[in-house]
Protein backbone atom coordinates (compact mmCIF):
# COMPACT_ATOMS: atom_id res chain seq x y z
CA UNK A 1 0.00 0.00 0.00
CA UNK A 2 2.65 2.46 -1.06
CA UNK A 3 0.64 4.36 -3.67
CA UNK A 4 -0.04 7.46 -1.54
CA UNK A 5 3.61 7.75 -0.48
CA UNK A 6 4.84 7.24 -4.05
CA UNK A 7 2.44 9.86 -5.42
CA UNK A 8 3.45 12.52 -2.89
CA UNK A 9 7.14 11.59 -2.74
CA UNK A 10 7.70 11.41 -6.50
CA UNK A 11 5.15 14.11 -7.35
CA UNK A 12 3.34 11.72 -9.72
CA UNK A 13 -0.17 10.44 -10.21
CA UNK A 14 -0.97 6.74 -9.91
CA UNK A 15 -2.62 5.34 -13.06
CA UNK A 16 -2.39 1.60 -12.46
CA UNK A 17 -1.58 -0.98 -9.78
CA UNK A 18 -0.88 -4.57 -10.83
CA UNK A 19 -0.39 -7.56 -8.52
CA UNK A 20 2.32 -9.92 -9.77
CA UNK A 21 3.67 -13.12 -8.25
CA UNK A 22 5.75 -11.87 -5.35
CA UNK A 23 5.63 -8.11 -6.03
CA UNK A 24 3.37 -5.17 -6.90
CA UNK A 25 3.89 -2.97 -9.94
CA UNK A 26 2.82 0.69 -9.74
CA UNK A 27 2.45 2.80 -12.88
CA UNK A 28 2.73 6.53 -12.24
CA UNK A 29 2.23 9.51 -14.52
CA UNK A 30 4.95 12.11 -14.15
CA UNK A 31 4.75 15.90 -14.55
CA UNK A 32 1.04 16.26 -15.24
CA UNK A 33 1.13 20.03 -15.77
CA UNK A 34 3.93 19.94 -18.34
CA UNK A 35 2.03 17.36 -20.39
CA UNK A 36 -1.18 19.35 -20.62
CA UNK A 37 -2.39 20.48 -24.06
CA UNK A 38 -4.70 23.24 -25.23
CA UNK A 39 -8.23 22.49 -26.39
CA UNK A 40 -7.18 23.06 -30.01
CA UNK A 41 -4.82 20.10 -29.67
CA UNK A 42 -7.53 17.74 -28.45
CA UNK A 43 -8.28 15.79 -31.61
CA UNK A 44 -10.09 12.56 -32.39
CA UNK A 45 -8.21 10.58 -35.03
CA UNK A 46 -8.12 6.89 -35.98
CA UNK A 47 -10.39 5.80 -33.15
CA UNK A 48 -8.52 7.62 -30.40
CA UNK A 49 -8.74 10.97 -28.64
CA UNK A 50 -5.64 12.78 -27.41
CA UNK A 51 -6.22 14.26 -23.94
CA UNK A 52 -2.63 15.00 -22.91
CA UNK A 53 0.80 14.54 -24.44
CA UNK A 54 1.08 11.20 -22.69
CA UNK A 55 -2.60 10.27 -22.38
CA UNK A 56 -4.86 9.00 -25.18
CA UNK A 57 -8.35 7.51 -24.93
CA UNK A 58 -8.70 4.81 -27.59
CA UNK A 59 -12.49 4.84 -27.77
CA UNK A 60 -12.66 2.16 -30.48
CA UNK A 61 -10.48 -0.32 -28.59
CA UNK A 62 -11.60 0.71 -25.09
CA UNK A 63 -15.17 2.01 -25.47
CA UNK A 64 -17.38 3.70 -22.87
CA UNK A 65 -15.92 6.30 -20.52
CA UNK A 66 -16.81 6.68 -16.85
CA UNK A 67 -15.84 10.05 -15.37
CA UNK A 68 -16.00 10.27 -11.58
CA UNK A 69 -15.15 13.00 -9.11
CA UNK A 70 -16.58 15.34 -6.49
CA UNK A 71 -18.26 18.68 -7.01
CA UNK A 72 -15.83 21.17 -8.55
CA UNK A 73 -13.45 18.40 -9.63
CA UNK A 74 -13.62 19.29 -13.34
CA UNK A 75 -16.09 16.73 -14.71
CA UNK A 76 -18.12 19.33 -16.62
CA UNK A 77 -15.06 20.92 -18.19
CA UNK A 78 -13.78 17.52 -19.32
CA UNK A 79 -17.20 16.66 -20.77
CA UNK A 80 -17.28 19.95 -22.68
CA UNK A 81 -13.85 19.19 -24.16
CA UNK A 82 -14.90 15.65 -25.14
CA UNK A 83 -18.11 16.95 -26.74
CA UNK A 84 -16.21 19.64 -28.67
CA UNK A 85 -13.73 17.14 -30.08
CA UNK A 86 -16.06 14.21 -30.74
CA UNK A 87 -18.77 16.28 -32.46
CA UNK A 88 -16.26 16.92 -35.25
CA UNK A 89 -15.99 13.24 -36.19
CA UNK A 90 -19.32 11.71 -35.18
CA UNK A 91 -22.75 12.23 -33.66
CA UNK A 92 -23.09 13.46 -30.08
CA UNK A 93 -26.27 13.44 -27.98
CA UNK A 94 -26.33 14.95 -24.50
CA UNK A 95 -28.53 14.03 -21.52
CA UNK A 96 -28.51 16.75 -18.85
CA UNK A 97 -30.89 15.66 -16.05
CA UNK A 98 -29.72 18.54 -13.85
CA UNK A 99 -30.72 20.98 -16.62
CA UNK A 100 -27.74 23.18 -15.92
CA UNK A 101 -24.41 23.14 -17.74
CA UNK A 102 -25.34 21.66 -21.13
CA UNK A 103 -28.82 23.00 -21.87
CA UNK A 104 -27.33 26.07 -23.56
CA UNK A 105 -25.73 23.86 -26.23
CA UNK A 106 -29.16 23.39 -27.83
CA UNK A 107 -28.71 26.84 -29.38
CA UNK A 108 -25.76 25.56 -31.45
CA UNK A 109 -26.97 24.18 -34.82
CA UNK A 110 -25.01 20.91 -34.61
CA UNK A 111 -26.70 20.09 -31.27
CA UNK A 112 -30.21 21.17 -32.24
CA UNK A 113 -32.55 18.38 -31.15
CA UNK A 114 -29.67 16.50 -29.51
CA UNK A 115 -29.74 17.97 -25.97
CA UNK A 116 -32.30 16.48 -23.56
CA UNK A 117 -33.30 17.23 -19.98
CA UNK A 118 -36.94 16.09 -19.81
CA UNK A 119 -37.38 12.61 -18.33
CA UNK A 120 -39.41 11.25 -21.24
CA UNK A 121 -37.09 12.78 -23.83
CA UNK A 122 -33.99 11.32 -22.18
CA UNK A 123 -35.55 7.85 -22.11
CA UNK A 124 -36.63 8.26 -25.73
CA UNK A 125 -33.04 9.19 -26.66
CA UNK A 126 -31.67 6.02 -25.05
CA UNK A 127 -34.39 3.91 -26.69
CA UNK A 128 -33.64 5.43 -30.09
CA UNK A 129 -29.90 4.82 -29.57
CA UNK A 130 -30.61 1.16 -28.83
CA UNK A 131 -32.75 0.88 -31.98
CA UNK A 132 -30.03 2.59 -34.01
CA UNK A 133 -27.49 0.11 -32.64
CA UNK A 134 -29.64 -2.82 -33.77
CA UNK A 135 -30.10 -1.23 -37.22
CA UNK A 136 -26.33 -0.87 -37.50
CA UNK A 137 -25.82 -4.54 -36.72
CA UNK A 138 -28.41 -5.46 -39.36
CA UNK A 139 -26.65 -3.24 -41.89
CA UNK A 140 -23.22 -4.63 -41.04
CA UNK A 141 -24.19 -8.31 -41.10
CA UNK A 142 -26.05 -7.90 -44.41
CA UNK A 143 -23.24 -5.92 -46.03
CA UNK A 144 -21.60 -7.66 -49.02
CA UNK A 145 -18.18 -7.12 -47.41
CA UNK A 146 -19.27 -8.45 -44.02
CA UNK A 147 -16.56 -10.15 -42.02
CA UNK A 148 -16.78 -11.30 -38.41
CA UNK A 149 -14.88 -8.98 -36.09
CA UNK A 150 -15.03 -5.92 -38.34
CA UNK A 151 -16.22 -2.78 -36.58
CA UNK A 152 -18.57 -0.01 -37.65
CA UNK A 153 -15.94 2.15 -39.37
CA UNK A 154 -15.13 -0.66 -41.83
CA UNK A 155 -18.65 -0.18 -43.21
CA UNK A 156 -18.47 3.61 -43.51
CA UNK A 157 -20.41 4.37 -40.31
CA UNK A 158 -19.60 7.25 -37.97
CA UNK A 159 -19.36 6.78 -34.20
CA UNK A 160 -22.31 7.85 -32.07
CA UNK A 161 -21.65 9.14 -28.55
CA UNK A 162 -24.28 9.35 -25.78
CA UNK A 163 -23.15 11.73 -23.00
CA UNK A 164 -24.91 11.58 -19.62
CA UNK A 165 -23.98 14.28 -17.13
CA UNK A 166 -24.63 12.96 -13.61
CA UNK A 167 -26.21 9.57 -14.17
CA UNK A 168 -27.29 9.44 -10.52
CA UNK A 169 -29.54 12.46 -11.07
CA UNK A 170 -31.20 10.72 -14.01
CA UNK A 171 -31.66 7.50 -12.02
CA UNK A 172 -33.14 9.51 -9.12
CA UNK A 173 -35.64 11.16 -11.49
CA UNK A 174 -36.90 7.74 -12.52
CA UNK A 175 -36.78 6.13 -9.09
CA UNK A 176 -40.51 6.29 -8.31
CA UNK A 177 -41.59 5.36 -11.83
CA UNK A 178 -40.93 1.62 -11.92
CA UNK A 179 -41.74 1.22 -15.61
CA UNK A 180 -39.42 4.06 -16.66
CA UNK A 181 -36.72 2.92 -14.24
CA UNK A 182 -36.84 -0.60 -15.67
CA UNK A 183 -36.69 0.73 -19.24
CA UNK A 184 -33.72 2.93 -18.32
CA UNK A 185 -31.74 -0.01 -16.91
CA UNK A 186 -32.63 -2.13 -19.95
CA UNK A 187 -31.50 0.52 -22.47
CA UNK A 188 -28.32 1.28 -20.53
CA UNK A 189 -27.44 -2.41 -20.25
CA UNK A 190 -27.99 -3.04 -23.97
CA UNK A 191 -25.94 -0.02 -25.03
CA UNK A 192 -23.04 -0.71 -22.70
CA UNK A 193 -22.82 -4.44 -23.39
CA UNK A 194 -23.45 -4.37 -27.15
CA UNK A 195 -22.52 -0.89 -28.36
CA UNK A 196 -18.82 -1.37 -28.95
CA UNK A 197 -18.72 -3.01 -32.37
CA UNK A 198 -21.54 -0.87 -33.77
CA UNK A 199 -19.84 2.38 -32.71
CA UNK A 200 -22.44 3.46 -30.12
CA UNK A 201 -20.33 4.67 -27.21
CA UNK A 202 -21.44 5.85 -23.74
CA UNK A 203 -19.76 8.67 -21.81
CA UNK A 204 -21.10 8.88 -18.26
CA UNK A 205 -20.20 11.32 -15.48
CA UNK A 206 -21.17 10.95 -11.84
CA UNK A 207 -19.79 11.96 -8.45
CA UNK A 208 -19.48 8.46 -7.02
CA UNK A 209 -19.87 5.42 -9.28
CA UNK A 210 -21.18 3.02 -6.65
CA UNK A 211 -23.61 0.14 -7.15
CA UNK A 212 -26.67 2.13 -6.06
CA UNK A 213 -27.08 3.81 -9.45
CA UNK A 214 -24.70 1.88 -11.70
CA UNK A 215 -24.66 -1.89 -11.32
CA UNK A 216 -21.17 -3.29 -10.85
CA UNK A 217 -21.70 -5.62 -13.83
CA UNK A 218 -22.16 -2.53 -16.01
CA UNK A 219 -19.50 -0.46 -14.30
CA UNK A 220 -16.91 -3.13 -15.10
CA UNK A 221 -17.70 -2.71 -18.80
CA UNK A 222 -16.42 0.88 -18.78
CA UNK A 223 -12.85 0.93 -20.05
Amino acid sequence: RLEDKLESGLYCELTDKTLHDGYIEYTLLYDMIANRITIDEVRAENGSLKLMNNLVWEYDALPHALIAGGTGGGKTVLLMILIWALAQIGYVEILDPKRSDFVGLKQIPVFKGRVYWDKKEMLACLKHAEQEMDKRYDYMTNHPDYQAGKKYYAYGLKPRFIVIDELAALAAKLERDYQSSGDFIEYLTELILKGRQSGVIMIVAMQRPDGEYLKTSLRDQFM
